[in-house]
């Protein structure tokens, strides 16, 4: 899986959880074409960054505890090298 396609895939948890839709853990990594293993470890990974995601076992899905701003951005900047020769 390449970087872009993990970043759809943290977006697409983001979405979920915020919509209060993700299910129980193994209809939710169902969703996302994973095992309930890797879910697990995408979400420890989400909460090691701050993120503040709990299940609820009554209402049967994920949530944030509140309100979070969740982005994920990349940039790609070329560098041109000074190309002026210094002679000794």
């Amino acid at each position: 899986m390449n970087l872009v396609e993990q970043i759809y895939r943290l977006e697409r948890i983001d979405r979920l959880i915020r919509r209060k839709g993700t299910g129980p853990p193994d209809a939710f990594s169902r969703k996302l074409g994973i095992s309930p293993r890797q879910l697990f470890r995408l979400l420890d990974e989400l909460k090691s960054y701050g993120l503040p995601i709990k299940y609820s076992r009554e209402r049967q899905t994920y949530y944030y505890i509140r309100e979070v701003d969740f982005n994920i951005t990349f940039e790609i900047r070329y560098i041109i090298a000074d190309t002026k020769r210094v002679e000794l």
